[in-house]
């Protein structure tokens, strides 16, 4: 019975959000006019209520965070271990260097 009693009601008078009545009705809801607009009172209401009309600016990141993040990267990890470990087995770069040339060909061609 409640669900017949909701759907004879109009939908503003539910509690509605805005996306589900007409823009006049909306508007008549706020106390504004289509034509019009807000009055410079009204505005300053909002204003004052709401604060300015713009997005939260995203906080900002040091450069030596992102550098340390581009560093701890699972790729960058392997590549460092993959140069590490045989110059610590042998003593020598040439593998070192080879390792870590194979893994960018590698993938370099994947990506």
């Amino acid at each position: 019975a409640a669900m017949a009693m909701a759907a004879a009601v109009p939908p503003a008078t539910v509690g509605a959000g805005p996306q589900e009545i007409t823009v006049e009705e909306l508007a008549q809801e706020l106390g504004t006019s289509l034509a019009e607009g807000l009055s410079d009172a009204q505005a300053a209401e909002g204003l004052l209520r709401d604060g300015p009309n713009e997005l939260d600016k995203p906080p900002n990141t040091r450069l030596s965070y992102l550098y340390f993040m581009q560093l701890t990267g699972f790729v960058v990890i392997l590549l460092v271990c993959s140069a590490v470990a045989p110059i610590a087995a042998s003593g020598t770069w040439q593998r070192g260097g080879e390792n870590v040339i194979l893994i960018l060909r590698r993938e370099w061609q994947m990506g």
